[in-house]
This record gives C-alpha cells, sequence and structure tokens, in this order.
C-alpha cells in the first residue's frame, strides 16, 4: 500500500469519527485538515562478517598438524560463501612450510633439581629439640649435662620420670628423650638426609622451556572466521505520544518485511525512514552477507480545523483503522493553567481561613 492509500483511508477513518460528533465533515478540502506523520518502525539487522588473522604458534613436543589444510596467501585462500546472514562457523589453517621441530639443550626433557642440585637429598638435622622437655627439663638432676647435682629442679612425681641416660639418676630424667635432651628426627629417620621434595628424590625435574618433551614445535596458524553480528537501527526522535504507542503495539497492523542486497525498501515507509534504515545497512568491511528486517506502522496525526482542543491519531488495525483523539497541546497547556489557578486559589482560601 502507498503512502496516499494509507492517508486516504486513515483520513477516512478521522472523518467517520467526527461525525458522531459535528456532523458530515470533508476532511480533504483545502485547510480542513492539517496531516503529519508519527510512524513507527523496527529494524533490525543481521549481517555475516568475515574476519582473517594469522599468530604464531608454539607447542612442546611433536604434534600432528596434517588434520589442517594448508595456505600460501591467507587473504586469497577460498572457503564457502555462507549461504545465510546467520551463519556462524571457522576455519583452522596451517600455512605452508611453517612447520619446525626444534630440539630443545636440555636433550631429554629434564634438567637437574635446582633445590637439591641434582643430589636428590636435603641434608637433615638427625637429633631435634624434645617436645616433651623441650630439652631444658629432659633430668631433675643433671639437666641433661651427665653431672648429678647440675640441674636444681625438683624430682617430679614416681610415674613421670625415668631413669637418666646421662647421670643415670632414677625417676628423674623426661620419659619422652630419657634425660638427653633430644630425640631423633622423625623426618629422616637419623639418617641426616630427606627425600627432596622439589624432585622426589629423582634429582632432576621436567624442563619447564620445552615442557618436559625435550623438543618444540612451532608454525604459522591462519583462521578464517564467520561470525554473525546482529544491531538495531536507530530511528528519528519524533515519535507519538506514549499512549499512543502503547495501545498501537498491541492493536496495531504492523507491516514486516526483510531486505537483502539489492532489495527495494517498502514503498510506504516515509523518506526520513528510509535515510535511516540506509544509513544502517551500509555495508561493513568483512561484510559477506545481509538481511535488514523491519516492522513499521504508518500513524498519521490529524489536526482538524475547527477542533482546536483535540488532535487525531489514527494507524491501521486488523478490523479496520483505530482512531485515538487525545488533547492538543493548547489544550493541554490551557488544563494545566487552570489547575494552577485552581491550587492558588485554595491555598489562599486556607491562608485566609487560617
Amino acid at each position: 500500500m502507498s503512502r496516499q492509500q494509507d492517508e486516504k483511508a486513515l483520513l477516512d477513518a478521522v472523518t467517520a469519527r467526527l461525525a458522531a460528533r459535528r456532523g458530515p465533515t470533508d476532511l480533504r478540502a483545502p485547510g480542513a485538515a492539517d496531516v503529519t506523520w508519527r510512524s513507527l518502525l523496527d529494524c533490525h539487522v543481521t549481517r555475516c562478517i568475515e574476519t582473517r588473522r594469522e599468530a604464531e604458534r608454539e607447542q612442546h613436543g611433536h604434534i600432528d598438524l596434517s588434520k589442517y589444510a594448508t595456505y600460501q596467501d591467507l587473504s586469497a585462500h577460498p572457503v564457502p560463501e555462507p549461504s545465510d546472514p546467520d551463519t556462524q562457523q571457522e576455519w583452522t589453517l596451517v600455512r605452508e612450510d611453517s612447520v619446525r621441530a626444534h630440539h630443545c639443550v636440555c636433550g631429554n626433557g629434564r634438567v637437574p633439581c635446582d633445590r637439591c642440585t641434582g643430589h636428590g637429598e636435603l641434608v637433615c638435622e638427625p637429633l631435634r629439640a624434645c617436645t616433651g622437655c623441650a630439652g631444658a627439663g629432659s633430668c631433675a638432676r643433671c639437666g641433661g649435662s651427665g653431672q648429678r647435682g647440675h640441674h636444681s629442679a625438683a624430682a617430679p612425681a614416681r610415674d613421670e620420670r625415668e631413669t637418666c641416660v646421662k647421670c643415670g639418676a632414677p625417676e628423674a630424667a623426661c620419659p619422652a628423650c630419657r634425660g638427653a635432651g633430644r630425640v631423633r628426627c622423625t623426618d629422616c629417620d637419623g639418617s641426616g638426609k630427606v627425600a627432596c621434595p622439589g624432585c622426589e628424590g629423582e634429582g632432576s625435574v621436567g624442563h619447564k622451556a620445552c615442557g618436559g618433551a625435550g623438543r618444540t614445535t612451532t608454525w604459522t596458524e591462519g583462521t578464517i572466521e564467520h561470525r554473525s553480528v546482529k544491531s538495531e537501527v536507530p530511528m528519528p526522535t519524533t515519535q507519538p505520544p506514549v499512549l499512543v504507542r502503547l495501545i498501537a503495539s498491541g492493536a496495531g497492523q504492523w507491516r514486516t518485511a526483510d531486505c537483502g542486497y539489492g532489495d527495494r525498501l517498502p514503498a510506504d515507509l516515509s523518506d526520513t525512514h528510509c535515510a535511516a534504515v540506509e544509513r544502517g545497512i551500509v555495508k561493513r568491511p568483512g561484510e559477506l552477507a545481509r538481511r535488514a528486517r523491519l516492522r513499521h506502522l504508518p500513524i498519521a496525526r490529524v489536526a482538524v480545523s475547527g477542533e482546536p482542543g483535540l488532535v487525531f491519531y489514527a494507524f491501521p488495525e486488523s478490523a479496520g483503522c483505530r482512531v485515538l483523539p487525545l488533547p492538543s497541546a493548547r489544550r493541554v497547556a490551557l488544563l494545566t493553567a487552570a489547575a494552577i489557578g485552581l491550587a492558588a486559589a485554595v491555598k489562599a482560601v486556607f491562608m485566609l481561613l487560617g
């Protein structure tokens, strides 16, 4: 339907609405009505964008790259064209003659452990202070010196002490160390050596530079990606009042159209909306496919001569045309002024009564 046909149908609907108020009216007569458009339009664009990029890759050890296709010039490498702008696909490629194997200086992927310098063991103290007496209370008679009377501590209860191995005093020594003041280390069992926790006693660790593989593989990887990108076309700010938009969103007979490359925009779009859509569908770098999905509703704003207090908004609906009369800006201003005046008068009355 053309813009002229829309205007005729919507004016006829407003005419029928006015007939109940003031009788027959010809809104097509010169000066009888001022018609402007406040049409609604949603436009969402879906594009398939292609990106191509190269990157240097490295992996420890050997890697089988035979499953990847090779290329010489990534920018010229052919891939299937997308049949739909919603297409999402990706290709991983390897540049010809770029695969290199590098043997590591470690030889076998292992290097001496830094913590034990390759020995696999760490030095440990074979004897440690007794936890039962902390060394100072090892014997009540000799204090661990082996000489009776050297320590002045009183002898503890009979069942808490044993014979000292240093001075031989009965019932005077700590039962844990028997007067020695030190006990065998439980970590090394008194041997003076423990397995290195850094290498678990092996003396060597995996070489970080090659990941313990003894070699690395490098190559140039190319990636071609087709991804779907969605955007919404910004619309001009001139719109009908909120009430009209709310009612029209549910009751209006919206028209839809899908526009691809070479397709013409709907004939009933306004010049402003056509310009907005054309700006929004400009081809982007790497764009391979595009679809613009439009959803629009023509809405006419009709100011009728002789009805200064009302403005009529009309739009098509399933049963014909819907007409919504709303107060004009002039009427809203008069009502606001009257309300302000009434409020001031009421305030003055209360002040007099108070």
